[in-house]
């Protein structure tokens, strides 16, 4: 979730609501976004009020956190659970052009992008353009027609590059991740067939019923698979509610 650093009070109030009602519907997610002034640390504030985990991609080398000021709030992500994470060593001298760079990983570690508020250039709409080139689902919260900080996310929206999401239940609809849900998750498992598995999927699950928490080592030695096809039906299998992960990388059946 990202947006630009000069954040509106409606800004605020979305990533407040959107995170708010994530939190309420998934109960275990992970937010992405880039600790910067603004929408991106508005986000990592809701998150850490609402016990979510997030993860704040540096446009530094660390152990320094820039902006400065939000040094404070780099370790209550750490407390909470969350990393900060950054590619650049501690050789790398600071210019302008790493933010831009910096957008392609947060892109990369997020399943989906919602851009929240962005003029009608900035890093936001850079974050969106590249998760759209990844193929993820990039979405959009739109803004009245004079508010300078919506430019950019209405024509994100009327490009078509976009969906417009209203609620944190737009998102969910989106990422088609009812399954996740807290009053939905129990009754997809209960629904699901073994016959509506793909194979890889049914090879998985006996592994499971076997054993109680695999782990990722153990299943690609029983299954046979390669990492890419494990790595791929795990991640089916936890969409549909049927499995979740563990620490140390390993899996339980619900």
């Amino acid at each position: 979730m990202v947006g630009t650093r000069e954040m509106s009070p409606s800004g605020q109030y979305a990533t407040n609501k959107l995170i708010e009602g994530l939190a309420t519907e998934l109960g275990e997610f992970c937010l992405v976004s880039g600790i910067a002034y603004g929408v991106d640390a508005a986000c990592h504030r809701a998150a850490l009020a609402h016990g979510v985990p997030s993860v704040a991609v540096m446009a530094n080398a660390l152990p320094e956190i820039n902006p400065a000021p939000h040094r404070q709030l780099a370790e209550d992500i750490l407390r909470n659970g969350g990393a900060i994470v950054s590619e650049l060593t501690s050789q790398s001298k600071q210019n302008g052009k790493l933010f831009i760079a910096r957008n392609r990983i947060i892109a990369g570690l997020s399943m989906g992008v919602v851009v929240v508020e962005s003029p009608a250039s900035g890093g936001a709409l850079s974050t969106a353009d590249i998760a759209d080139g990844y193929g993820r689902v990039v979405m959009a919260v739109p803004g009245r027609i004079t508010d300078t900080s919506s430019f950019g996310t209405n024509n994100l929206i009327r490009s078509g590059m976009a969906r417009m999401v209203l609620t944190a239940r737009d998102i969910i609809v989106d990422m088609d991740w009812e399954g996740h849900c807290n009053r939905g998750t129990k009754a997809a498992s209960d629904k699901m067939q073994l016959s509506d598995l793909a194979p890889e999927e049914m090879t998985i699950m006996a592994v499971m019923n076997r054993e109680a928490t695999p782990s990722m080592s153990q299943l690609l030695t029983d299954t046979g698979f390669t990492v890419g096809e494990l790595m791929t039906a795990l991640m089916n299998l936890e969409l549909k509610g049927l499995i979740r992960t563990l620490p140390g990388q390993r899996y339980e059946k619900i």
